[in-house]
């Protein structure tokens, strides 16, 4: 018989981290720093480029865009091998 067989099993507990509260902060925090940069003359942007036709990853471009929209940021976005501009 082996150390390890002699030994009582380990008892792990998990526990659930709420992330909206976390995410909610992190979002107030960088809507104050916009509004400050805005304030000083500088326009926060956030540019997203997309290369390929995977819709997931469309996905979380347009809910970063999205986000950076709503705290005040700007940004423009391009797609595909063309790199154009899309509104």
């Amino acid at each position: 018989m082996t150390v390890s067989e002699t030994r009582a099993p380990e008892v792990h507990t998990a526990r659930l981290l709420p992330g909206g509260p976390v995410a909610e902060a992190v979002f107030a925090e960088v809507t104050a720093r916009v509004a400050a940069l805005r304030r000083a003359g500088v326009v926060p942007s956030l540019a997203t480029i997309l290369v390929g036709d995977d819709s997931a990853s469309a996905g979380y471009r347009n809910a970063g865009q999205c986000s950076g929209l709503q705290a005040g940021g700007e940004g423009p976005r391009w797609e595909g091998r063309q790199a154009r501009a899309v509104p």
